[in-house]
């Protein structure tokens, strides 16, 4: 059976983190947004399992991963941050 967790991230998580940032960065809507969604998820959940297989895969897997997140968490960070200084 499958982990569904990707550098001590639960998949779903990563999925939507990935998802959220192509439709963003591509203007992606709608249906296409589905699409997106649909191949992203088969890319995470075929290279969980390539890191189950693979022992070093996994450990360039899990450092892609943490570091894409980690990305996206301080774009966030900055957009939350520029939003409330525009309030003051």
């Amino acid at each position: 059976m499958l982990d569904f967790v990707v550098a001590g991230v639960p998949a779903a998580v990563v999925v939507v983190a990935l998802v959220e940032a192509v439709k963003a960065v591509g203007k992606i809507e709608g249906n296409r947004a589905i699409v997106v969604a649909v191949i992203v998820g088969v890319i995470v959940a075929m290279a969980a399992q390539a890191a189950t297989i693979w022992p070093g895969f996994a450990v360039w897997w899990q450092t892609a991963v943490a570091g894409i997140l980690l990305g996206l968490a301080a774009c966030g960070l900055y957009d939350a941050g520029q939003a409330v200084k525009s309030k003051f």
